[in-house]
């Protein structure tokens, strides 16, 4: 007879640390010439950042507001940014920063569902790679300004 899985209780710290994890096998993944597998565990580290964000708005000792909390468990990574609070406050930043607004849309093409595709190319893989991690204009950058 199996074990039962034990659940564990996520936190805003272990959000950030799936985030980077994520982050850096997505790196390795890319590096070796896996590319489909690069774009889909960088998708993860995006939405583990994000989820960190919408932990850092929770108050420790309130009870959860339902809608809140059952929009949260979803992979959409604008439904995400919408439930943290910060869609507005990154169109805001698209203004100061074309980069960051070209890159958006790129990582918001992302979805669990891609790991069925197959065939993605270096290019496709890098470039998404890069809408996520470039130091001055990246969609984690930015996230972790406010995880």
């Amino acid at each position: 007879m199996a074990a039962a899985k034990l659940k564990r209780k996520q936190t805003r710290d272990s959000f950030r640390a799936l985030s980077n994890k994520w982050l850096e096998d997505a790196g390795t993944l890319l590096e070796a010439g896996r590319y489909d597998a690069a774009y889909y565990v960088a998708g993860y580290a995006v939405e583990c950042a994000l989820k960190a964000c919408i932990a850092a708005t929770a108050n420790r000792f309130d009870f959860p507001d339902k809608d809140t909390v059952n929009q949260s468990y979803t992979h959409g990574l604008e439904q995400l940014l919408g439930v943290a609070g910060l869609l507005e406050s990154l169109r805001i930043a698209w203004n100061d920063d074309e980069a960051l607004a070209r890159y958006w849309p790129l990582v918001n093409q992302w979805d669990e569902e891609s790991r069925y595709d197959a065939g993605m190319s270096a290019q496709e893989a890098r470039d998404f790679y890069q809408a996520i991690t470039d130091p001055d204009h990246g969609i984690l950058q930015w996230i972790r300004h406010h995880w």
